[in-house]
């Protein structure tokens, strides 16, 4: 594969850093979070962890307006953010390590679909129950359509509606910035990676979580799905050019 100049810095991962899981569904990011929570949560104080939208008895939780309300004396203890977080969060902490994960988008699509189709709890439960998969992703239910490109460029936090093209660009300026890409079909390299960037060891096994069974689907409708992800195909092909071969020990040094 034929890689682009461009780099992510190399150099030590700060001890002090806040590690901000930008969490984009249906990407394996709850079984990363699980990992990563359940070895940190050992070490860190209650008030160095902020959940995002997720229960908890002992850490800090709340919505991402919670979190931008936070004190800068509160942000600067933070060292773990997770959760359906904006990467503009990175903008309010001292020394963000920033890391997400991709997924090939018609598989992740379709994996949208079938969340909400087994989920009652999904507010997009009754449309998947209501469409067939083409129909659910097209119109843009439960962030099916382009949702990795809504979340990475923070589109997916507005009500606005922005085209492909005005996502892609905003997607471009994100894969920037972050400090670490991995991909679900390697998720276990994901998870050894980002073990090794807080200083523990990787688990043995990794069970899957949130997994939803799925049918079929027609070549014709794998068509008007790929259509209607213009802007996620564009972003996974760009993070395959830019991370898809690289050597992590070039950044965990």
């Amino acid at each position: 594969m034929q890689i682009a100049e461009w780099r992510p810095p190399a150099g030590t991962v700060r001890s002090d850093a806040c590690f901000i899981h930008v969490h984009v569904p249906r990407t394996g990011g709850t079984t990363l979070r699980n990992v990563l929570f359940g070895r940190l949560s050992t070490r860190l104080k209650s008030d160095e962890i902020f959940l995002v939208d997720l229960l908890s008895d002992r850490y800090r939780t709340g919505s991402v307006d919670d979190f931008e309300g936070l004190s800068s004396d509160e942000l600067r203890r933070l060292r773990f953010v997770s959760g359906h977080a904006p990467l503009r969060f990175a903008e309010h902490v001292p020394r963000p390590f920033t890391f997400a994960v991709l997924r090939e988008p018609v598989d992740r699509s379709l994996s949208v679909y079938w969340y909400c189709f087994h989920n009652p709890q999904h507010p997009a439960h009754a449309h998947a129950r209501s469409m067939s998969p083409v129909e659910f992703i097209t119109g843009g239910w439960g962030e099916a359509r382009n949702g990795q490109a809504r979340y990475l460029s923070g589109y997916a936090f507005t009500t606005e509606s922005p085209s492909d093209d005005q996502l892609l660009d905003a997607t471009e300026i994100a894969l920037e910035r972050l400090s670490y890409i991995g991909f679900f079909d390697s998720l276990r390299t994901v998870v050894r990676d980002m073990c090794r960037a807080v200083g523990t060891r990787p688990p043995l096994t990794i069970p899957r979580t949130n997994a939803a069974p799925r049918q079929p689907i027609s070549r014709r409708d794998l068509i008007r799905i790929e259509a209607c992800n213009a802007a996620d195909i564009a972003l996974y092909k760009l993070a395959l050019e830019r991370w898809g071969d690289y050597d992590p020990s070039l950044l965990f040094v």
